[in-house]
């Protein structure tokens, strides 16, 4: 399954979700295009999640939804088939650097699921970065460095990847951020860019902003009044389109080779 939310938030600041998460359901449409009428080694589902800003709610109905047809033996439910892996879209550009996670090594909560087996497996992770590494050798999806609370490399159950992971499936999550930044919380990866058109006054030493007690922005883009094309494009347009090129290609040599990965 490769997965993005087709829903956003943040309109009462002037959102209108370009990056958050257009540019996951982008990629989704690209891969549909590209992938119609082809023989894969495995069968690709791409989904599009609905209220993943409401609480996952999309995902964890379609993760119920696929537990309760296994319990049932019923052959002829859609979703019946084992699922060997999940791909999960959300915001997929606009950040300084591409990323890509696996499951925290913590269990999320599981409590939505009747019964859980979780997986904090990274044998997704490191095929998607070893087919970016091969692909854009300059320029690789990368591994976030360990954070309070966050070893390398693992992220929270915030995103539609977590009601997978609880349902004992290995999931990858691609994101683009810049956990570098010193953002309003520490190098968390919700600082997304260091370019001081989205800070109120960016400091280049600091890696963050010059007075902390001022700062307004904070390099964020999800859910702000940055989140749109007239917002991005005059500063990163060609940016955001070599990003989504990247994501897609790395996804479409990925499909092509899961069967070596998985």
């Amino acid at each position: 399954i490769i997965g993005a939310h087709y829903d956003s938030n943040g309109d009462h600041n002037g959102s209108l979700g370009l990056t958050d998460n257009g540019s996951g359901v982008s990629a989704l449409l690209s891969l549909a295009e590209h992938f119609s009428g082809q023989s894969l080694p495995y069968t690709l589902r791409l989904v599009a999640f609905g209220a993943e800003e409401r609480g996952l709610l999309g995902s964890k109905a379609f993760v119920n939804k696929m537990q309760s047809d296994s319990t049932k033996n019923n052959s002829t439910a859609t979703n019946n088939t084992e699922v060997i892996g999940m791909i999960n879209l959300d915001t997929i550009i606009g950040g300084d650097i591409l990323y890509v996670h696996s499951a925290h090594v913590k269990p999320y909560n599981c409590d939505f699921l009747g019964q859980s087996t979780y997986s904090s497996s990274t044998k997704l992770r490191e095929g998607l970065r070893a087919v970016s590494s091969r692909l854009y050798p300059a320029t690789p999806h990368q591994l976030h460095p360990k954070f309070e609370g966050y070893p390398e490399g693992v992220t929270g159950g915030w995103s539609d990847h977590a009601p997978f992971a609880c349902n004992g499936i290995p999931i990858a999550y691609i994101e683009a951020t810049n956990f570098s930044l010193n953002g309003k919380h520490g190098n968390d990866g919700y600082s997304q860019v260091a370019d001081s058109a989205y800070w109120s006054c960016f400091d280049a030493a600091k890696n963050g902003a010059c007075n902390r007690d001022d700062e307004k922005a904070w390099g964020e883009i999800w859910h702000t009044k940055y989140d749109r094309a007239d917002a991005l494009f005059p500063v990163m347009k060609d940016r955001l389109k070599t990003q989504l090129e990247q994501n897609v290609e790395v996804l479409k040599a990925f499909v092509l080779e899961a069967d070596k990965w998985l």
